[in-house]
């Protein structure tokens, strides 16, 4: 009987198994290429899952005002925009993690999606910036602008911005589209 034959795998957490038999532990990923790129995407990530943490530890605790010498003022313009970024890629990070765990795991991890792992933990951490300064300015009516006073607010603002990264771009683009129209594409009417 082959062990490595392949069963319909359900969805986690009702179905752990990945599609496998019991006992099969063995990787997929018998290239030792692939193996070496998992690992190394794995690392990278890792990297800023503790960056993202430990960043976000040091702007909670006020640290970097201590550090850099900021007055009061000054902080109120640091806090928001780099706990915003760090709460981002924090954010990001972990969905990417989740995506890469999940990819692996699925047997459907591929080089094609490395970029997109590689840039999302920084893009999220610009993208949730981004998305503190737009309520800041009050351009989002849904939020009172007085909210990114609130490191706490910010930070949450921040991580889901940075998690759902791909979908908050999407709902940006959404928006300007409203705003600014749709633009026509060469070779369309």
């Amino acid at each position: 009987m082959n062990t490595e034959q392949r069963e319909e795998p359900g969805f986690a957490p009702y179905d752990l198994s990945d599609g496998r038999k019991p006992g099969n532990w063995k990787t997929r990923y018998r290239d030792p290429e692939a193996k070496k790129a998992i690992r190394n995407e794995a690392i990278y990530l890792g990297f800023w899952l503790i960056f993202g943490s430990v960043g976000l530890f040091l702007v909670v605790s006020e640290m970097p005002q201590q550090w850099l010498g900021l007055s009061d003022k000054a902080l109120q313009y640091f806090n928001p925009y780099v706990g915003g970024w760090l709460a981002g890629v924090l954010g990001g990070t972990l969905f990417s993690i989740k995506w890469l765990y999940h990819g692996v795991a699925h047997n459907y991890w591929n080089r094609d999606r490395r970029l997109w792992r590689l840039f999302t933990p920084p893009i999220s951490g610009a993208l949730a910036s981004l998305i503190i300064l737009i309520v800041a300015s009050g351009l989002f009516g849904f939020f009172d602008p007085s909210v990114v006073d609130s490191l706490v607010f910010v930070i949450a603002l921040g991580f889901l911005t940075g998690y759902f990264s791909d979908h908050a771009a999407a709902k940006l683009a959404d928006i300007a589209t409203v705003v600014f129209g749709k633009t026509e594409r060469h070779g369309e009417k």
